[in-house]
């Protein structure tokens, strides 16, 4: 058992959080499916039947404990072990995956000794290291490699993201800027930005509220834009 190689499934409406779980995986024989979509993810398990499923709670469409409940009320799949990661593991949430029949509940952010520990768990038995393996030896160097392209690829697509929050913003659309600022949550100190995360927890908070204020959700939001700008200046001009 120590040796099998395994099929994980990853559902998760980020990019970033996608990406990362690939390269926290990579030195293992193990095949990585990701989608972002609960009725992908749905389609993906009736179809492939992994050996794992992680699975975000906060998506569009089909969240992530609705797909959870779909998963463990059909009898082929009630025995698939299910890694519940989320920006939003408050006790309810928590409690309400492990009921459905989550094995486990990670917070984000995610950090690659944590997601590899919770997928052995979860399975009873190690990962196979492929051939290649022998690169991953300094944990620390590899962490600092996976965090720039984790960062690159974010900046890739920030002025769309940012666009979209503008947008939202202007419209006053509390459940679309919700979905981004938590995506931003998520992914902010994993790719070396903690004050977003930080910043994007406290508008989710605002967003959240019955009486909302919306200038100063637009400060915040200002606030984030500010960081993240800046730091695209510098990732610019290193590329230079």
């Amino acid at each position: 058992m120590d040796f099998k190689n395994i099929k994980i499934l990853v559902v998760d409406d980020s990019d970033i959080i996608l990406n990362s779980i690939k390269e926290y995986l990579k030195e293992f024989s193990a095949e990585i499916i990701t989608c972002s979509d609960g009725m992908e993810g749905i389609k993906n398990v009736v179809e492939l039947k992994p050996d794992v499923i992680i699975l975000d709670i906060m998506m569009p469409n089909i969240d992530g404990l609705k797909m959870l409940k779909l998963i463990k009320s059909i009898k082929e799949f009630v025995g698939i072990p299910v890694l519940i990661i989320s920006g939003a593991t408050n006790k309810t949430n928590v409690t309400t995956a492990l009921e459905i029949g989550a094995s486990k509940v990670l917070s984000k952010p995610l950090r690659k000794q944590e997601v590899i520990n919770s997928i052995r768990e979860i399975l009873g038995y190690g990962l196979r290291q492929n051939h290649n393996a022998a690169v991953y030896n300094e944990m620390e160097f590899d962490d600092e490699e996976i965090t720039g392209r984790l960062t690159g690829l974010f900046f890739k697509r920030y002025s769309g993201k940012k666009r979209k929050i503008m947008e939202y913003l202007d419209k006053k659309d509390s459940k679309n800027l919700f979905f981004h600022i938590h995506d931003l949550k998520g992914t902010g100190e994993m790719i070396g930005y903690p004050a977003v995360s930080s910043i994007s927890g406290e508008i989710e908070k605002l967003i959240q509220s019955k009486e909302k204020n919306w200038e100063r959700i637009k400060i915040r939001c200002e606030n984030i834009f500010s960081i993240l700008d800046n730091a695209h200046k510098k990732e610019v001009l290193a590329e230079r």
